[in-house]
């Protein structure tokens, strides 16, 4: 194998884990190597897609075309359909390889070095982020989410992606409830909303959701599990409170008092016991 072609394999390589799906083609438009997340956003196996001939398997596929962004109806195996676009990167491949990234959405940017770059970059990052990110169109239904998601609501990742924003499924929370939903309807701002629901696990998790409005009538919805934080907060409110039944009944006093540095002290806490015995 000559040096130029292993460096080619070694940038595949690098490109084997990206969280975008991505495509080495020659120059028939033959598929010579596919990542994961294209076997599993086209629903194929990959000894399917490779060999393959895009025009094949995507209506229009650019065998010919120069066009970096062509859009496509895709139906998957499964009789799910979607809208994709195909964008050509212009990475570090040479003739005869050909590099192509399959987006749900539109990508941000027209593709050139840098701004494909950036949009892997960026792509990847909204995959690793450990905070749940979903976007619905206008009509309320999920066209993008990240990994995390999945993790926080305890639902898989193909399940949200054709979930509206208020399926049943989707959250154990009656839909008018929901934070996002309110966002989506009302076309307000929700800014760390604190709710509680039950996975379809049985499990039961906090999330702090934040959700905002989208020009086009969507939704964008940021959301945290702060469940062990509020187990923390509830597990301290009821051992406070247990102390002050304790306390309300101890016939003697219970007090903590706070010493200065030149020796007077000052009392934190005194339970009622004190009055009692005092008369203060």
């Amino acid at each position: 194998m000559s040096v130029e072609l292993m460096d080619h394999w070694k940038v595949v390589l690098l490109l084997e884990r990206a969280a975008q799906a991505l495509v080495l083609t020659d120059e028939q438009g033959r598929w010579l190597w596919v990542n994961q997340a294209t076997v599993e956003l086209l629903g194929h196996s990959h000894a399917t897609l490779v060999g393959s001939n895009g025009s094949d398997l995507l209506p229009d596929w650019p065998v010919q075309s120069n066009a970096t962004l062509i859009q496509t109806v895709y139906r998957r195996p499964d009789g799910v359909q979607r809208h994709l676009w195909i964008e050509r990167l212009l990475l570090a491949l040479e003739y005869p390889y050909r590099l192509f990234a399959i987006y749900v959405l539109p990508p941000r940017h027209t593709c050139s070095t840098q701004t494909c770059t950036e949009g892997l970059y960026y792509r990847t990052l909204f995959d690793l982020l450990p905070v749940g990110v979903a976007i619905a169109d206008a009509t309320g239904r999920i066209v993008a989410a990240n990994p995390a998601s999945e993790l926080i609501l305890g639902v898989e990742l193909p399940v949200i992606l054709r979930s509206r924003l208020d399926d049943p499924g989707l959250c154990s929370l009656p839909a008018e409830e929901r934070p996002v939903v309110q966002a989506w309807k009302n076309r307000q701002i929700i800014t760390n909303r604190l709710i509680s629901f039950t996975r379809p696990d049985g499990c039961e998790r906090w999330i702090s959701v934040n959700a905002a409005p989208l020009p086009n009538g969507g939704v964008i919805t940021a959301y945290v599990d702060v469940t062990e934080q509020e187990q923390t907060k509830i597990a301290l409110r009821q051992n406070q409170e247990k102390f002050q039944r304790i306390a309300d009944m101890f016939p003697g006093v219970i007090y903590t008092v706070i010493e200065d540095e030149n020796g007077p002290q000052t009392y934190e806490y005194l339970s009622p016991g004190f009055e009692r015995i005092h008369e203060l």
